[in-house]
């Protein structure tokens, strides 16, 4: 009895649920990037320097990062960053996710907000100026 390896793409019956969930799961991912880094430079001696450089198409600019860091990485950074075949189902997907996506949003300035206000009590407690 043989069995057939899964690694094709023929072999995988691809739910629309499915998709949306890689979509948002990958929407989720590169927002959590740009909300780690506060400047683009720091972004770009990151770990992630080379992922979202292929995002900006080479190197990463700094009023693309600020929109992005302020406003959520849209679905054009989400089809590159899944890659060929996945512009379609990504418009469809985060079409279907824009409300989700509203409330994901606003979460993610609350835990930045509050990150803010953690690192403000620190630098004052130790006297660390910012620039």
């Amino acid at each position: 009895m043989g069995s057939r390896p899964f690694s094709r793409p023929a072999d995988w019956r691809v739910t629309p649920a499915v998709i949306t969930e890689a979509v948002w799961a990958a929407k989720q991912f590169l927002d959590d990037i740009f909300d780690k880094c506060e400047t683009y430079q720091e972004l770009n001696n990151s770990r992630y320097r080379g992922t979202v450089r292929k995002l900006f198409g080479g190197d990463i600019d700094p009023e693309k990062f600020a929109l992005a860091r302020n406003n959520g990485v849209g679905g054009t950074f989400v089809e590159r960053f899944l890659g060929e075949g996945w512009q379609k189902p990504t418009k469809e997907a985060l079409s279907a996710l824009q409300e989700d996506s509203a409330r994901a949003q606003a979460e993610r300035l609350r835990k930045r907000q509050e990150r803010e206000a953690a690192f403000f009590l620190i630098r004052q407690f130790w006297g660390i100026k910012t620039v």
